[in-house]
């Protein structure tokens, strides 16, 4: 079998996007399966080339969507799309231009199609109304439609426009080695600083709580002008909490292999997110049994529940009485944690990659 996956990011990249596809694409590989990646072009790619046979990154020079504009190769890449012959095409979220520029020669197209939304983020949005519209009537020509949870606006809206093909395959996590090992007292935080992201009210439930005397970890891809009104809030909000002695440490450009053997030693993940589709945060936070308190955004509450790992608020108030609770109970929290364990065994990526070759297979 072979499969074009059109993603805008692609491994290097530390993204949503990257993550699910780079995951995906290992599984898939090791099934012997040929896999070509249609992607944005980034210099350091070239240094860190994957050195895999199954494995092809077609890259081209294009950024921007159908709402916002679309800028570069726009032409090279609907002619690689169009005279390219493999088995599956494999289209991953919208809103971004490696599915928008498809979207107007899908019905022409004539090849096997899935497509995985990823939220709709801006389905509400008013300057989208036109693209939505056009998306809704586009898609029906196309085979597949793959969501990640049947409770986010998503599914809902294609259930409701009464799209068919629709098929549900959540997001994953990646394995880690049993450790017994004691967790320290720390508070782990991964999100980039970014309103939507929802940083500042992860820090105001922490400020808040009765938690003092330990040190905070907030770790994100990029750091933020100097001069960024969202950054000096939450640069203050740090300074808050280094009064009631929660020592906060800032850290840009991690990589997610670092987690692998720390992740497990923290005491809990705070999520602050406000716009989100399925965090695949949450579930890595559970599979290396660390509990998690989260805002319900996306399919936050559904994660929390199938890995028995999280709670859910809906106010920083709430999140506030759940960090207490879950930093000071440690019955509570080693409940918790090995509710992750277990239950994110359902949820590793070889198990979803497998049910994307089913759904492959069968259209």
């Amino acid at each position: 079998m072979k499969i074009l996956i059109c993603a805008e990011s692609f491994y290097p990249e530390i993204n949503g996007v990257s993550s699910v596809i780079t995951n995906l694409t290992r599984e898939f590989s090791k099934k012997n399966i040929q896999i070509s990646i249609a992607t944005k072009k980034i210099i350091k790619r070239k240094k860190l080339i994957i050195k895999n046979k199954y494995i092809k990154v077609h890259e081209f020079k294009i950024s921007g969507n159908y709402v916002n504009g679309i800028r570069g190769e726009k032409k090279r890449y609907t002619d690689f799309l169009k005279n390219s012959n493999f088995d599956i095409y494999f289209f991953y979220a919208a809103q971004q231009w490696s599915f928008d520029l498809a979207l107007p020669i899908i019905k022409s197209f004539n090849k096997k199609i899935c497509f995985v939304p990823c939220g709709f983020s801006r389905l509400n949005n008013f300057f989208y109304k036109k693209y939505f519209d056009f998306l809704f009537n586009e898609i029906r020509n196309i085979n597949s439609v793959i969501f990640h949870s049947k409770y986010y606006q998503d599914y809902i809206v294609c259930k409701d426009k009464k799209i068919k093909n629709l098929s549900i395959i959540t997001n994953g996590a990646n394995t880690y080695p049993s450790k017994d090992k004691k967790k320290n007292n720390d508070i782990l935080i991964i999100s980039e600083i970014k309103f939507n992201k929802g940083l500042d009210r992860s820090l105001l439930a922490l400020l808040m709580s009765d938690v003092s005397n330990n040190n905070l970890k907030i770790y994100s891809q990029k750091k933020p002008r100097a001069l960024n009104f969202y950054f000096l809030l939450i640069n203050f909000l740090a300074f808050l909490l280094k009064l009631k002695k929660i020592n906060t440490t800032f850290a840009y450009g991690f990589d997610e292999k670092y987690f692998k053997n720390e992740r497990f030693k923290f005491r809990i993940f705070l999520f602050g997110s406000r716009l989100e589709c399925s965090p695949l945060v949450l579930y890595e936070s559970a599979a290396s049994g660390l509990p998690f308190v989260s805002f319900k955004s996306g399919n936050s509450e559904e994660i929390a529940k199938k890995t028995g790992a999280g709670i859910t608020v809906n106010s920083i108030i709430e999140m506030t009485k759940v960090i207490n609770k879950l930093f000071y109970d440690k019955k509570l929290n080693r409940k918790l944690s090995n509710a992750g364990l277990k239950n994110s065994l359902k949820f590793t990526w070889k198990k979803i990659a497998n049910k994307y070759i089913q759904i492959f297979r069968s259209i």
